[in-house]
């Protein structure tokens, strides 16, 4: 084993080295700032003799007992796997997961050489030489570990405390927790239920897991999250765990491998050792004042604080859900009273009733002009499209009846009367059902194809096509010529009106009154042309005049009640005022399942569009 001299340690910064000294200066061990101990010295050597100028060491190990035992100052000591470091400015020596040691030092009474060792496989009487051979012979250094420093093929020593047992036929699998976070683990789901904190004391024994005080729980009761190590125990492991490990104890488990299950989680196991088959690596921590597990102890509090607090503002959050749901269901229920009976809806079981605002507003993170999704709402009819209800129906697209199809290459071509071919697609149904060709009265060659503007309780509004298999599972009738078939018509103006109410009597009634005045305006127009033309625009400066002088004589005497022709002036600006707004329905509210879809639009340019579309289905009227 070549030593490093002091002298030289700036040339080794950020490496490690092996080091050999006498011991200048000691600090007695204490605690660190995490969870594991420290002790501090500065050695010195030939090329460094002075303490000044010595090389500051400080060593870690989550067991104080493991710590190097310097006596005092003059002890011999030797460091292997030491990494040098700049700490403040200086150098300094930092124990590693692989540092080994060993001090020498003289008894006070006997005055002999004393010599101790981190390898529990030297004795005292071996010389330091001998030191490099152990060490080969070890192979890979295991280390004390918590669970947030487990790393996948690695070999730990580990304690904890066992929140769950599964027993089997050839092993017997343990989860053990000391309540540290490793991201690698499986999480589990924070719940209520089943869940109980002993506020008795501290300590061993704060957090009943199971509730019921003993027994396996098919439901998971704690740690939440991403604290619990499953650990499998083979062979002797698992034979000696049956007859004393139970959840509650804390357990230490010796050269755990972990690794990664099946679904990608850390998880640990144990198994036999070929070399001493029967030597056993869980053992019972029966001693609470052990420092971890007075630290495991403390961890343990904050996660019970930590959780509480998580559990209060979960419980709050399930609770104010409920509180939601049950005003929604009070809601949907004042509701379905007010709704109109006649009007039955039959799709989208379970989904839940929305605002038609909220359904203009709904969006997804795709950034696409639409989603594939259906709702349901509350809602009535204030408007429809078109105007006349004789043009709800309309007919079908007919497609071109081909003359001739003939097989080619192995593939079904049609040819048509423009001398176009079709290759007829795998899967493709040839057309042989055309309506041309039947009777009329056999004919199905209308459809149903109509809007309808509805308004929801928020006051919004929104446009529900209706094509005509909606249609007719709506309205429970087939399309048809409806300017024809008058007594279609007729059951269909019934049906609507149980929809709709007198929206389309309203409607009719405005339709007619704007055509009115429309062919009004017209006549005017052409009757003050032919008036202009014959002088009449003298006539029209005297009507003014004494329109003027009218109004003066009001001004001087209020009482003088209207004419009769002015009377009729106001009601048809009022009329005309109405006509230019919207004629709202007056229709019972009804629930509506309402289908979002796309649908593909190509500008001149080529470039293709999608427009956002709202369709009705699921609706039936009695």
């Amino acid at each position: 084993m070549a030593f490093l001299p002091i002298s030289d340690v700036f040339k080794h910064e950020g490496k490690v080295v092996d080091l050999i000294g006498v011991v200048a200066d000691l600090r007695p061990p204490t605690l660190s700032r995490g969870s594991d101990y420290t002790v501090s010295f500065t050695i010195c050597d030939r090329t460094k003799s002075l303490v000044e100028s010595g090389l500051l060491v400080r060593m870690f190990h989550p067991i104080k007992e493991q710590l190097p035992q310097i006596e005092g100052v003059n002890d011999i000591v030797i460091l292997k796997s030491v990494k040098i470091s700049r700490f403040h400015g200086n150098l300094i020596g930092l124990s590693t997961h692989t540092t080994s040691w060993i001090v020498g030092g003289l008894t006070p009474v006997k005055k002999q050489l004393q010599i101790k060792t981190s390898s529990s496989t030297l004795k005292p009487t071996q010389t330091p030489q001998a030191f490099q051979k152990v060490q080969a012979a070890n192979g890979r250094k295991r280390k004390f570990a918590h669970i947030k420093d487990m790393q996948y093929d690695s070999f730990y020593d580990l304690m904890g405390e066992v929140v769950k047992t599964f027993p089997s036929r050839d092993c017997f699998t343990i989860y053990m927790t000391d309540y540290t976070k490793n991201p690698n683990l499986y999480c589990y789901e924070l719940n209520s239920a089943n869940r109980r904190i002993n506020k008795s004391g501290s300590g061993y024994g704060d957090f009943d897991y199971n509730g019921a005080g003993g027994g396996t729980s098919s439901k998971w009761n704690g740690p939440f999250g991403q604290y619990t190590l499953q650990v499998t125990l083979w062979d002797v492991h698992g034979e000696a765990a049956r007859k004393f490990v139970k959840e509650g104890i804390i357990v230490r488990l010796s050269n755990v491998r972990a690794k990664r299950n099946g679904d990608g989680h850390l998880e640990g196991t144990l198994s036999g050792d070929r070399m001493y088959p029967d030597r056993v690596d869980v053992k019972k921590v029966e001693d609470r004042k052990d420092p971890l597990v007075q630290l495991l102890y403390q961890r343990q509090r904050e996660y019970i604080k930590r959780i509480e607090a998580e559990l209060v503002e979960y419980e709050g959050k399930k609770r104010e859900e409920e509180r939601q749901r049950e005003i929604e269901a009070e809601e949907e229920k004042k509701q379905a009273n007010e709704l109109n009976p006649n009007i039955v809806t039959r799709g989208s079981r379970g989904t839940p009733i929305m605002l038609v605002g909220d359904i203009l507003k709904a969006s997804d993170d795709s950034g696409e002009p639409y989603i594939n999704r259906n709702y349901r709402t509350i809602c009535r009819v204030i408007d429809y499209l078109p105007n006349h209800l004789e043009q709800f129906c309309c007919r079908k697209k007919q497609k071109p009846k081909p003359l001739r199809t003939i097989v080619q290459d192995n593939q079904m071509i049609e040819e048509f009367a423009d001398g176009s071919t079709k290759i007829v697609e795998y899967g493709e149904e040839v057309d042989d059902d055309d309506d041309a060709d039947r009777p009329e009265s056999q004919r199905h060659d209308w459809e149903f194809r109509f809007a309808l503007l509805v308004e929801g309780t928020d006051g919004a509004t929104m446009r529900l096509m209706v094509d005509n298999h909606s249609a007719q599972h709506l309205l429970n009738m087939d399309a048809t010529d409806l300017t024809k078939n008058h007594r279609q018509l007729a059951q269909l103006r019934e049906k609507l009106f149980v929809l709709w109410g007198d929206l389309e009597e309203r409607k009719s009634a405005k339709l007619a009154r704007l055509m009115r005045k429309h062919k009004q305006r017209q006549l005017d127009a052409s009757e003050h042309s032919l008036k202009r033309r014959h002088g009449s625009v003298e006539k029209n400066s005297k009507r003014r005049k004494r329109h003027v002088s009218e109004e003066r004589e009001r001004e001087r005497d209020p009482d003088i009640e209207d004419t009769d022709e002015e009377k009729g002036e106001e009601e048809e600006e009022e009329e005309e005022e109405e006509d230019n707004g919207m004629i709202l329905g007056r229709g019972r509210l009804f629930a509506a399942c309402v289908r979002e879809y796309g649908v593909k639009k190509v500008d001149r340019r080529g470039n293709v569009m999608w427009n956002r579309m709202f369709g009705l289905f699921g609706v039936m009227i009695k």
